[in-house]
């Protein structure tokens, strides 16, 4: 039977060839049996998660960060606000290592944490506050 193509998309894993969008039978070569009455075929995909930290967005204004957080380890949220000269305002360390979200993320409150008069917000996740290594690439507003 002839052999269906094998697709590449960067980021994603292809996962084969269905009969229907969501759902349906896989379907790994094209035989009489299986074609009859088929006239499309769905390539299914899964995103390839590479950072095990990830932080999507900031909300001033309800103090909340959307992160991923998709290991089962440590993990330490710490937001930073700064003046417009670049001097800190208010740093605030929150232990998230209870959390774990997938690839849609998860809004977690950090209680007043941009206090003061800012102009800039990073935003960092550590996977330890003993050697301080950030675990993805600080987010600023």
């Amino acid at each position: 039977p002839p052999a269906l193509p094998t697709p590449t998309k960067d980021g994603y894993d292809f996962k084969g060839w269905f009969t229907a969008e969501t759902g349906g039978e896989k379907i790994d070569a094209i035989t009489a049996d299986n074609i009859s009455g088929l006239t499309t075929l769905y390539a299914r995909w899964e995103e390839i998660q590479t950072d095990d930290y990830e932080i999507k967005g900031v909300n001033t204004t309800d103090s909340t960060v959307n992160v991923i957080k998709r290991t089962e380890g440590s993990a330490y949220l710490i937001v930073a606000t700064y003046t417009a000269n670049g001097h800190l305002v208010k740093a605030t360390i929150k232990d998230i290592s209870d959390v774990k979200t997938n690839a849609a993320g998860e809004n977690i409150s950090v209680p007043n944490a941009f206090g003061g008069e800012y102009v800039d917000i990073k935003v960092f996740m550590w996977n330890s506050l003993l050697d301080m290594q950030p675990r993805c690439p600080a987010f600023r507003k």
